[in-house]
């Protein structure tokens, strides 16, 4: 049983909504664990939320065992490339150069993503600020 669940995850962000306030929006950046996700979800309805790409960058790494480390850094690169840029047809860009060279693994793992938790590009508020 996995202490980091939905009812743990919830009953932490309850406890901790007051103690932050909610005086402004605030940006949760978070490692992709669906138990936090839903517990964000469920207690900070107002606010938003981002993958962490240090997170995101491992379960990519994770997905192409076997590979160079070279293929590795090229491909970390570029995800990255595509995270920070901010321009809507730049991330597009990137992005299918990412493809071209992922192949299927990486538009694979991708796909399970919704882009507006991870690129700047799409991003619904602040990623970044205190």
């Amino acid at each position: 049983m996995s202490c980091e669940d939905t009812i743990n995850w919830t009953w932490f962000l309850r406890e901790l909504r007051p103690t932050i306030g909610m005086d402004r929006k605030i940006t949760f950046i978070l490692d992709r664990h669906q138990g936090i996700i839903e517990g964000v979800q469920a207690v900070f309805l107002e606010c938003y939320h981002g993958f962490c790409l240090y997170h995101m960058k491992f379960n990519l790494l994770d997905k192409l065992k076997g590979k160079t480390s070279t293929y590795h850094d090229r491909l970390v690169y570029k995800m990255k490339e595509c995270a920070y840029t901010p321009d809507v047809n730049k991330f597009h860009e990137k992005l299918e150069s990412l493809y071209n060279e992922g192949g299927k693994e990486v538009e694979d793992f991708l796909s399970e993503i919704l882009v507006q938790n991870w690129a700047n590009a799409y991003f619904l508020f602040q990623r970044y600020d205190e």
